[in-house]
């Protein structure tokens, strides 16, 4: 019988492959349920948090089919086939399953009344599967491993030159780049390589603001995030190790970055894959931007007139449940920072918070299933529509991304920011 090892290390609590029998079947993970409205239009169809059952309606692209695939694979019923593989990948890893489980207790009712969670995580059950498929040199899918390949190559997932990774910076600014500073500017891939207006504007920022700051060139590296959600593990960890070296090189107390995904790894994933604290403090850009605009640093002076709904990402918002005092979901600082630039009036969305509906671009997801993510996206972009506001804001350049692909395609008419670039746009 084919061996599990991943798998087996998540899927045994007081007994061998006893936690796959904590899913009780209950169907909370797909069924259409109210609790996270508050009070909201129930008719409205914005009932299911899955957005890949949202799409197929079919339940073996859901948590209960994915949990269902792999206990029958742990316990030899079923063979890794393609099919299988392919329904592994079928997933953003969003996390909103673990919100809805009641296997998990994550309801409202177990909050209210501080009852524990069940150690039955069908995020961390996926993530297992997903590395055990790797070892058996199944996973992750063909085109994940063509981006795999470049990562390990030239230190990027989009086929960019690594030479390229800060084209984008102004030359009188790169040139100046110290080899020691308070804080660390990491950019990340895709703010690199795509979504450059939300580098620019952070740098920007930066600048008029006077942080002393620099910008790992040319050491940064992709923080790992695709190579950690797909499985590979080893790519991953050869990331890791060389971004925390690179930054420690120049001397920083501070490491900021724009990215949702790249926040997760450097403030979750490194410091307890390694098992140490990590020597520098980690912020997400607008973490800084509330911090700047409370010591006033940053002046919000010119009017944005805009309404505006915003899109909490799923790497800084329910990815970073129970992390103590380590860390936490990222929910009011990009709230606050809105509410602070004159002129914006700020109108949220039915799924919000620890229910925010994901736009499908992680976990390996938009690469594997390229229109599907878009489809999804654009599900996400016509709540954001109903609430008749102007724009739609995030705080995630993956999640941009996919929000400005789904926008061009549909035709969409909504403006899209991320939240520095109104930041920028209200400072004095």
């Amino acid at each position: 019988m084919v061996k599990y090892p991943n798998l087996e290390k998540v899927a045994t609590w007081r007994s061998k492959g006893d936690i796959f029998y904590l899913c009780t079947i209950c169907r909370y993970c797909i069924s259409e349920t109210y609790e996270y409205l508050d009070g909201e239009d129930k008719s409205a169809g914005y009932q299911n948090l899955c957005p890949t059952f949202d799409l197929w309606e079919h339940e073996a692209y859901s948590s209960l089919g994915r949990i269902s695939i792999a206990r029958a694979l742990y316990e030899g019923k079923m063979e890794l086939t393609d099919k299988a593989l392919e329904l592994i990948y079928a997933c953003s890893l969003c996390g909103a399953c673990r919100e809805e489980c009641f296997a998990r207790r994550r309801t409202k009712y177990y909050e209210i009344h501080e009852a524990k969670p069940s150690p039955f995580d069908p995020m961390e059950i996926l993530l297992a599967l997903r590395r055990d498929a790797v070892e058996l040199g199944k996973g992750p899918l063909p085109v994940q491993q063509g981006w795999m390949k470049q990562i390990v190559e030239k230190n990027n997932p989009y086929y960019e030159a690594h030479e390229a990774r800060l084209d984008w910076l102004k030359p009188e600014i790169r040139e100046k780049l110290p080899k020691e500073a308070e804080v660390v500017y990491f950019v990340g891939c895709t703010s690199a390589y795509r979504q450059k207006n939300i580098a620019n504007a952070t740098v920007n920022i930066l600048e008029k603001t006077g942080v002393n700051y620099t910008i790992m060139d040319p050491e940064e590296w992709c923080c790992g995030s695709p190579a950690y959600m797909t499985g590979r593990m080893d790519v991953f960890k050869r990331q890791l190790e060389h971004n925390i070296e690179a930054v420690k090189k120049y001397k920083a107390k501070r490491v900021i970055t724009s990215c949702a995904g790249c926040y997760r790894m450097w403030k979750k994933e490194y410091p307890e894959t390694l098992g140490v604290k990590l020597p520098f403090e980690v912020l997400h850009t607008v973490e800084l931007l509330q911090e700047l605009v409370k010591n006033g640093k940053i002046r919000l002076e010119n009017k944005v007139e805009k309404t505006v709904t915003y899109h909490d990402p799923c790497h800084i918002g329910r990815h970073l449940r129970d992390g103590g005092e380590l860390y936490k979901p990222l929910f009011e600082p990009p709230r606050e920072v809105l509410q602070a630039i004159p002129g914006i009036t700020l109108k949220e969305m039915p799924r919000k918070l620890w229910y925010s509906f994901c736009c499908s671009s992680g976990g390996g997801f938009r690469s594997a299933f390229p229109r599907e993510s878009i489809e999804i996206a654009s599900r996400r972009v016509k709540e954001a529509l109903d609430q008749k506001v102007d724009a739609l804001v995030s705080t995630c350049p993956f999640c941009y991304r996919n929000f400005k692909d789904a926008i061009e395609e549909k035709k969409f008419n909504i403006e899209l920011y991320d939240v520095v670039e109104l930041v920028e746009k209200a400072m004095a």
